[in-house]
């Protein structure tokens, strides 16, 4: 029988801890695919004159460094250009999309979410306007994009509070009065146990283990992990990797093997999806569209 698992998670999109934790994250969906998930948006940025916290040590000055630092430590590529050029100036418009998703359903939650992590970190997509994320939401399959535009646009809209203080679990870090994002709070017959920051696997086994649960090793292969995510977003090489068990050349010759998988290159590495679901995601700006419209931007005039 299986162990009991509810798994909290506290996330902002456009938080690059949380863009590089994926492949932690999509491991324990995969290890466990029976616990309980419920997600919580945190916006860390309601601007960068009042942010004080410890995603970015320096600020807006410190974003493009944060985000390089992210990628090398965990695998997940990011397109530094948007922090340099065009930092989102404020995180709560995406944060409450994304919430308003997760209102209306898991799924639609989930693929808004990884949609809003793609668009900030490999396709150099500002999210901070209510037109950005409402454009976005109307791109992704299975997403109420009336919803989420009320969501983003009434000025009295407020995101709905956890059903505990994350910051009173160990483990989990308190940045002011919100956690250290991203953080993780696990539910399990040993009791409550969280972590914040940057996940990785190893981390996730050892609070597994505290919390009662088998640390399980997902049994996947290459075409698992595509078959299984390919819904939510394109799949990065790091995320194989974590999900079948093997190198990063491995992962890359098995998806490049299979059938009906599209490759595409974004921030200069390789991403797979199902062929099935690449229409879907055609109408959201790619790298190279996003080049020329970053340079006619820089060209004329600026946000």
């Amino acid at each position: 029988m299986p162990t009991s698992l509810d798994v909290h998670c506290f996330f902002d999109p456009l938080d690059p801890r949380g863009w590089g934790s994926e492949p932690a994250v999509r491991w324990l969906r995969a290890a466990h695919p029976d616990a309980t998930w419920q997600y919580h948006a945190v916006p860390l940025l309601d601007s960068w004159d009042r942010y004080d916290g410890p995603e970015f040590p320096a600020g807006r000055e410190s974003a493009a460094a944060v985000c390089a630092r992210v990628s090398e430590d965990s695998g997940m590529p990011i397109d530094e250009f948007l922090w340099f050029e065009d930092a989102p100036s404020t995180s709560h418009p995406a944060c409450r999309a994304v919430a308003a998703a997760f209102g209306t359903g898991t799924d639609a939650g989930r693929r808004l979410l990884r949609a809003a992590r793609e668009s900030t970190f490999i396709r150099r997509t500002n999210l901070d306007s209510p037109e950005a994320v409402r454009a976005l939401a109307d791109a992704v399959d299975g997403v109420d994009s009336d919803a989420v535009a009320t969501a983003v646009s009434a000025s009295t809209a407020t995101i709905e509070d956890p059903p505990f203080e994350p910051t009173a679990v160990a483990g989990v870090e308190a940045a002011g009065d919100r956690p250290k994002l991203p953080a993780l709070v696990l539910d399990g017959p040993d009791g409550r146990r969280g972590f914040s920051g940057l996940l990785d696997v190893a981390q996730l086994r050892h609070v597994l283990q505290t919390v009662g649960v088998p640390a399980n090793t997902p049994e996947w292969t290459v075409d698992d992990a595509i078959t299984t995510f390919s819904a939510e977003g394109w799949i990065a090489l790091a995320e194989l990797t974590a999900l079948a068990g093997c190198s990063d050349d491995d992962a890359a010759v098995a998806a490049r093997d299979s059938a009906d998988v599209v490759e595409r290159e974004f921030a200069a590495e390789p991403f797979f999806r199902a062929d099935e679901f690449v229409d879907e995601a055609e109408p959201i700006e790619d790298d190279d569209s996003a080049a020329a419209s970053n340079s006619s931007t820089a060209a004329g005039s600026s946000r």
